[in-house]
């Protein structure tokens, strides 16, 4: 789940940062953030297809923390959207066996997540309820 914490049991967010976007984790679901970097680098992403500029732009949370993309039939998602989950367990075959919390994307069919970011700065997953 990122760095948040509880206190008093309530999950109070903190923001995880990276290169190009920040994650902060809340009681809406999961928040996007761009950093100085998208904006500066925003015509680079607004060329590429929409999940190669996601999975770029969160390429540093992926590689060097728990967050991972999962596919939907691996969760049991009836969605084409974006998944990305805080914690996945894999075994020898690559087969999840333990999923901690799964965000999505939930109106990718309106709206572009890439876009989102690059014109407002900001996108807001749903997260697990």
């Amino acid at each position: 789940m990122g760095n948040a914490r509880r206190i008093a049991g309530w999950l109070v967010a903190a923001v995880e940062p990276g290169e190009y976007v920040d994650l902060k984790v809340t009681p809406d679901g999961l928040e996007l953030i761009a950093t100085d970097s998208l904006r500066e680098d925003a015509e680079r992403f607004r060329g590429l297809a929409e999940m190669a500029a996601l999975y770029e732009m969160l390429e540093d949370h992926t590689a060097n923390s728990d967050w991972e993309f999962v596919r939907p039939e691996e969760v049991g998602a009836l969605t084409s959207g974006a998944l990305l989950a805080d914690r996945v367990e894999r075994d020898d075959n690559g087969e999840i066996t333990a999923v901690g919390n799964v965000y999505w994307d939930s109106g990718y069919q309106q709206t572009s997540t890439v876009e989102e970011l690059l014109t407002t700065g900001k996108a807001v997953w749903e997260g697990p309820r």
